[in-house]
């Protein structure tokens, strides 16, 4: 029966065991004598092949008789570092990045006043390293069955956990501690490679029949990974090396699964996979290939220099910066400032622990031992690299308007790019700051690499599209057409209207029906308007344009809004020797002559109205063909004063006014009957 071989995604030597490993390897290969304090990791295979080079293991560095030491990656108190400085005795310090930071963290908590809960092994050597850091003065919890119910409530507490812990058993704690506390806070401090490795093996577990997983029986992250399958698969076998193997556990089984504890180099796995295939005539199904596992586990120190652009996995997320696996002997860390060429505000949202960055060696190593990089200047340098081909190509490209300055917007466009005021539009621009957090699109005009210097333009591309909206405008535009378009400039004989790509003249006789001394009484620069082309030159590309034509000729149904006899209101417009001008509607004025301005004699126009007066006229003649209107506001007074003294009759007398006492040429008539009907 055919059998698949299926290795974890995420197995074997972690970044801090493999940095351990290579110190090591690296201290031997100069000659060194050299000695482990303590196992170098809990592998009693790697353990023995280091010893099978001459590395011993002591216990204590006062033991060491003029060998180099090796701290192990489990880290050691503070203690061990000033004994070794009163012997004069050398040190590696192996101890893993990511214990480091448990280190710290806990240190944090406690130089804060918070009572120290440490989650972990108690004789774990990692635990006790980071117990000897706060004086023992600490909590040790495996679990949350070791929480005990205090009699009085916790004030302070800070928690951290050992590096190889599940991150279910620190839930599982924190669910027990967090109800007991007043004030606590948390470090996460689980390796991530933990938590990957813990992940994948899980997910293998619940997909295959049977489960081996590699590593030290004295190994804590591996008895996790064996535990954490076993919960998914029951057939879980937990082994060192490839002699402890039974085949008789695969008889049913059609899908084996593999992984490997932190402290489980790729030549141990090799020989598990390659023994376990021959013997079941198994296929290796997927997840890394074997070679490419050794190289990556177990490769000597790799080569690089200040100011080489090399490629990393990140492997840990710091509120500080991010922790890179460049398969050197110690891992390579990015601080903040480096790592985008943008303003970072959440790291979590830029980067993700397995991504593959390309990075730039700042310094091999910086006082924490690790590797300096820069992310933020390899973009920088791609930046550049763009910047000038866009050049070349012609390319757009975006920017983001940052801030208004003289002479122009600084925008980002990977590095701090300018527009120049007269790169921003292909019209004079009075405000700036309206172009403010938008993003342009630009053409780069300009390129000095060594100054910093890249000169932008959004106006070469707004006169590009222009230009395409122009032949089409041309093919389109027809007289008589309606048009939205912008005003660009008011002049006093009339105003430029852009209606797409084409400015068109709007003539001060074109704006209203009504006269006016100036367009800015009915337009404003920038407004918009909706207008009619009257007239198309494409030879001379000319065209005039109208706006009160939108609303139509007040005049051609004027004898429907108005009639003679009607009273209407209106402003006087214009006064003249003759006469006076009435505004009734936009476009339809009539004249008052003089005679008609008042029921008694009038010298001057002037003496009865003023411009700007709103006046009551009766309608006494229309003309459409010649557009005049006659008006009158006598009539209107004497039509007052007729109602009133017939008002005045009815209630004194009961009679009406005498036809020779009303209007001047109206005869009122007087019915006999109804007045004898009413006095009876």
């Amino acid at each position: 029966m055919k059998k698949d071989i299926y290795i974890a995604k995420h197995a074997g030597f972690c970044a801090g065991v493999k940095r351990a490993y290579i110190l090591t390897q690296q201290a031997l290969e100069q000659k060194n004598k050299v000695a482990m304090l303590g196992p170098l990791v809990h592998n009693p295979q790697v353990v023995q092949s280091l010893n099978n080079q001459g590395v011993c293991v002591i216990d204590t560095v006062e033991n060491a008789c003029n060998e180099t030491v090796v701290i192990r990656s489990h880290g050691v108190g503070p203690l061990v570092y000033e004994l070794a400085a009163k012997k004069n005795i050398k040190i590696i310090d192996a101890t893993c990045p990511f214990v480091k930071n448990l280190q710290e963290k806990a240190k944090l908590l406690q130089n804060n006043d918070y009572q120290v809960f440490i989650v972990g092994e108690r004789n774990h050597p990692e635990v006790k390293a980071v117990s000897k850091h706060l004086q023992d003065c600490v909590t040790i919890v495996a679990n949350a069955s070791e929480i005990e119910d205090f009699s009085h409530q916790l004030q302070k507490v800070g928690v951290v956990v050992q590096t190889t812990q599940s991150r279910d058993n620190l839930i599982n704690v924190l669910n027990q501690l967090v109800p007991q506390a007043k004030e606590i806070r948390v470090f996460n401090t689980i390796c991530t490679a933990t938590q990957l490795r813990q992940e994948s093996a899980k997910d293998l577990a619940g997909k295959v029949d049977i489960m081996l997983v590699i590593g030290g029986k004295n190994s804590g992250n591996t008895k996790r990974l064996y535990e954490i399958c076993l919960k998914e698969n029951i057939n879980t076998f937990h082994i060192e090396h490839s002699g402890e193997i039974d085949f008789n556990w695969f008889n049913k089984s059609k899908k084996v699964g593999i992984t490997a504890g932190a402290s489980t180099p790729a030549w141990i796995i090799k020989e598990v996979v390659d023994q376990v295939s021959e013997e079941i005539n198994g296929h290796i199904q997927e997840t890394e290939k074997m070679e490419d596992m050794l190289k990556k586990y177990d490769e000597t120190m790799r080569e690089f220099s200040t100011g080489d652009i090399i490629k990393g996995t990140i492997i840990q997320i710091n509120d500080d910066g991010v922790l890179v696996d460049v398969g050197y002997k110690s891992e390579g860390f990015i601080p903040n400032k480096e790592l985008s060429v943008q303003p970072v505000q959440n790291v979590n949202e830029l980067f993700n622990i397995g991504d593959e960055v390309e990075v730039l060696v700042l310094k091999k190593e910086n006082k924490e031992g690790e590797v300096l990089l820069s992310k933020k200047r390899v973009d920088a340098q791609k930046i550049w690299d763009e910047l000038e081909q866009a050049i070349e190509d012609g390319k757009i490209m975006s920017a983001h308007v940052l801030e208004v300055v003289k002479g122009g917007l600084v925008a980002d466009i990977g590095v701090r790019g300018f527009i120049p005021a007269s790169q921003i539009s292909n019209y004079y621009v009075e405000d700036l700051g309206e172009y403010t957090d938008q993003k342009l699109p630009v053409k780069v005009l300009e390129v000095n690499r060594r100054r910093n210097k890249v000169i932008l333009s959004h106006r070469v591309i707004l006169e590009q599209e222009l230009a395409e909206k122009k032949v089409k405008l041309w093919e389109e535009i027809e007289v008589g057409q309606k048009r939205e378009g912008i005003v660009r400039n008011v002049t006093d004989f009339g105003a430029f209207i852009d209606i797409g790509g084409i400015e068109g003249l709007l003539h001060i006789s074109e704006i209203s029906w009504s006269h006016i001394k100036h367009p800015s009484e009915v337009i404003n620069k920038g407004d918009k308007v909706e207008v009619v082309i009257l007239e198309i030159n494409k030879e001379k590309q000319k065209i005039s344009l109208g706006l009160k034509q939108v609303k139509g000729d007040p005049w051609d149904n004027i004898t429907v809004k108005y009639a003679v006899g009607e009273v209407a209101e209106g402003t006087i417009t214009k006064i003249l020797a003759f006469g006076a001008f009435v505004k009734l509607e936009d476009g339809v004025e009539g004249l008052v002559h003089i005679s008609q301005l008042s029921p008694r004699r009038v010298a001057k126009v002037e003496d009865i109205v003023q411009i700007g007066e709103n006046v009551r006229v009766k309608i006494i003649d229309i003309n459409p063909e010649e557009r005049k209107i006659a008006l009158s506001m006598k009539e209107v007074i004497l039509d007052e004063e007729r109602s009133e003294y017939e008002a005045y009759l009815q209630k004194e007398e009961g009679l009406t006014a005498p036809a020779s006492e009303t209007a001047h040429d109206e005869t009122v008539a007087v019915d006999d009957s109804e007045k004898e009907t009413e006095e009876e």
